[in-house]
């Protein structure tokens, strides 16, 4: 048996040809015979393919080994199964160890679900684009896709477009394109986890890169996609956890604001709406370092990032006023019920301004080529 991150059949790179510039890297969890289809339609594109075997079993391993027929490819293995994310990493620190400035990575799932046949469509846009750092094939969907994974696609993007903004169809796809400057950064920042740290990638990619491209490919599900190891539950929560950790904080520091407008109003008989301004001056500075150390971890500047929270708490708060103004006294709405009712409004607002403007990641200087971004 391989031994972990052992690598068999290794041959010197070759000299650049072409398409010398893709390396193919495959992850494989148990994928069928499918692979061995996969890989070699892949290897007329591309200048070395390697697989990462994440704990096949012995019947997978003797069919991952049927790959290395072809002396382009390289078989490493983990000793267990360690999950997608670990496999990606794997495979990514490998082909940066052997590639050049110029060169880029396309990430392939191994069971069928990505055809070869797209790959010229990533090498077209490097023909047309020179600014490409990371670029996503893009199911758009169509009948045939399972009731699970369309229920799955659509809630993932329309929690990554909640939080992270633009215009990514497909945050499910493993069909990847890296430069060898983007690779170096997600290898050195995100940890290895499971479909969380494909997701991981997704949100750097975000964060750090001022285009995100796309090509669109087919939409390929295999059975029904009985065979995916995706789990909707657990890896869902790698997919929202940014969300549910400022949900957390945002109800907590919510409670707390309430409960100090209620006592002002209720045991003190200050006016609501100069109790709704000390009330949210409370929860504050609670919210501001939750967030910060808590939902968004951020790395930078206190004095910028508490500037522009500032500057976010006093516009939340002239609107939750004014809101809270029209409901009590426009519309006679009686004041505990407008004032979850308002805040429940700025809790969304609140999010997009924090994690697109407040706590933002910096633009990274990524060099590809000669160019930069």
């Amino acid at each position: 048996m391989l031994g972990a991150d052992q690598a068999t059949n290794a041959p010197p790179m070759t000299p650049p040809s072409p398409c010398a510039h893709i390396f193919l890297m495959v992850p494989a969890y148990n994928p069928g015979r499918r692979v061995i289809e996969v890989v070699s339609k892949a290897l007329p594109h591309v200048a070395q393919a390697v697989i990462v075997d994440d704990g096949c079993n012995q019947v997978e391993k003797g069919l991952l080994r049927q790959c290395l027929a072809n002396e382009k490819v390289t078989l490493i293995a983990h000793q267990n199964n360690r999950g997608k994310g670990a496999a990606l990493l794997t495979g990514v620190n490998h082909c940066l160890a052997r590639m050049n400035e110029d060169d880029f990575i396309l990430i392939m799932d191994s069971d069928g679900q990505h055809d070869p046949d797209d790959i010229p469509k990533f090498k077209a846009l490097l023909a047309k684009e020179e600014d490409v750092h990371f670029a996503l094939g893009e199911r758009f969907g169509d009948s045939k896709t399972p009731l699970k994974s369309k229920i799955g696609n659509n809630l993932a993007r329309w929690l990554f477009r909640a939080q992270f903004g633009g215009k990514i169809h497909d945050t499910q796809t493993g069909f990847r394109l890296l430069s060898a400057a983007f690779a170096k950064t997600f290898a050195a920042r995100v940890k290895p986890g499971r479909y969380e740290t494909e997701m991981d990638m997704l949100i750097l990619a975000s964060h750090t890169l001022s285009t995100i491209h796309s090509v669109k490919i087919r939409t390929i599900y295999l059975d029904k996609n009985r065979n995916t190891k995706y789990r909707a539950m657990v890896d869902s929560y790698g997919i929202a956890k940014l969300f549910i950790k400022y949900g957390a904080v945002s109800i907590t520091s919510f409670l707390l604001d309430y409960l100090t407008f209620i006592a002002l109003t209720y045991v003190l008989e200050v006016p609501y709406l100069v109790a709704n301004v000390l009330a949210r001056c409370v929860s504050t500075i609670f919210n501001f370092s939750g967030h910060r150390q808590l939902s968004f971890k951020s790395r930078g500047r206190l004095t910028g990032q508490a500037t522009r929270y500032a500057l976010a708490v006093v516009t939340a708060l002239a609107l939750a006023t004014l809101l809270l103004y029209l409901c009590v006294d426009g519309l006679g709405t009686p004041k505990y019920l407008a004032k979850p009712a308002v805040d429940a409004v700025i809790f969304v607002m609140n999010f997009l301004v924090l994690s697109r403007l407040v706590f933002p990641e910096r633009r990274l200087h990524l060099k590809q080529g000669g160019r930069s971004l």
